[in-house]
């Protein structure tokens, strides 16, 4: 009823400008060459989805992509979401860093057809969230750095050391550093898996729209991710319609922990986590604290030596960060970001 109500609330406003059409649907927006774009990206990310996802549905849509559309069609209750499937409509922000995993995110919730009905409302957002980062603009479903630091922050592991000794006597250095990069818990205390992978859409959007939202969404991503590579997509498919001929509303959590491998055990999860946490993942998660690192290196550096050259001397100084669970380590040096941040704060 919610949904319906807000279809036909945002069916009474004013559609962007302009329009552009292909054999899915049309995409409407405020410039010409938005609208172009998404349809051109619609055009050939949907078969793409119809042929990866069991149960998906060929159906057509519109797509508004706009400035704003919270306050404006009543959708106070996603306000900070950069997208919203309705009946027949997504909207969409155009302000999004990542257009087209955006759209792909929406186009899985709308192209999911009835045999999908028993997929928990997290799971879902997971089975979306694999499709975003494996169709969009990463095309890879790999988890990136900074999310699996989010959600190994939840379970406890937090902290990545960064650790480096340079005795270099054409610069007078002999310094040594030991600091960390630490993460916080977006959430306010311990997960309980098998309860927030029952949630129903009422609970989840109960949770918001923030930082907490996204951690929730990457738990059900790894769920999903996990069940993929075990049983594939067909697997997950599986346990909708088993569900559904067991006359259950959703799937169980517990049917969902045992096809991903990983159980209820938090230490499962911890383990598991961590090994995904590659030197491209630690790389990621160090450039999106790229200041933070800059700041301590410089601060360590200036407290004792007077140096022109910041650059030659992180060159030489062989300062890395490491993962103490799983011991990888990378050098700061060949963090993205890192040289350019410490070129213009030196």
């Amino acid at each position: 009823m919610l949904l319906l109500g807000l279809g036909v609330l945002a069916g009474c406003q004013a559609a962007p400008r302009f329009e552009a059409v292909n054999e899915f649907g049309r995409v409407r927006a405020d410039k010409l060459e938005v609208a172009e774009d998404i349809a051109r990206e619609m055009q050939a990310v949907v078969p793409r989805i119809l042929e990866l996802l069991p149960g998906a549905s060929a159906r057509k849509t519109e797509i508004w992509v706009e400035d704003d559309f919270h306050e404006r069609f009543g959708f106070g209750h996603v306000k900070g979401a950069w997208g919203v499937s309705l009946n027949s409509r997504i909207h969409m922000i155009e302000s999004s860093s990542a257009p087209k995993a955006l759209l792909v995110h929406e186009l899985v919730h709308f192209l999911l057809d009835a045999s999908w009905a028993t997929l928990p409302a997290l799971v879902e957002e997971g089975l979306c969230e694999y499709f975003e980062y494996r169709l969009g603009e990463r095309a890879s479903a790999r988890m990136d750095g900074q999310r699996l630091a989010w959600l190994r922050a939840v379970l406890g592991d937090a902290h990545y050391d960064l650790r480096f000794q340079s005795k270099h006597p054409s610069l007078g250095l002999n310094l040594n550093v030991n600091g960390s990069l630490s993460v916080t818990s977006p959430l306010p205390g311990p997960i309980d898996l098998e309860r927030v992978f029952a949630f129903g859409q009422e609970e989840l959007e109960a949770v918001g729209m923030g930082i907490e939202r996204g951690v929730l969404y990457g738990f059900g991503h790894f769920l999903v991710l996990s069940i993929v590579e075990g049983r594939g997509l067909t697997g997950l498919h599986e346990l909708c319609l088993r569900a559904e001929q067991s006359g259950l509303e959703q799937i169980p959590s517990a049917w969902l922990l045992d096809a991903s491998g990983l159980g209820a055990s938090l230490d499962s999860w911890r383990r598991a986590l961590a090994n995904r946490m590659g030197e491209l993942e630690l790389m990621e998660l160090a450039s999106s604290s790229k200041e933070h690192l800059v700041e301590l290196l410089i601060e360590q550096a200036r407290a004792q030596y007077e140096l022109s050259d910041g650059l030659t001397w992180l060159r030489m100084s062989g300062a890395r960060i490491s993962d103490p669970v799983t011991g990888i380590s990378v050098r700061l040096i060949d963090i993205p970001g890192v040289k350019v941040e410490l070129l213009q704060r030196w």
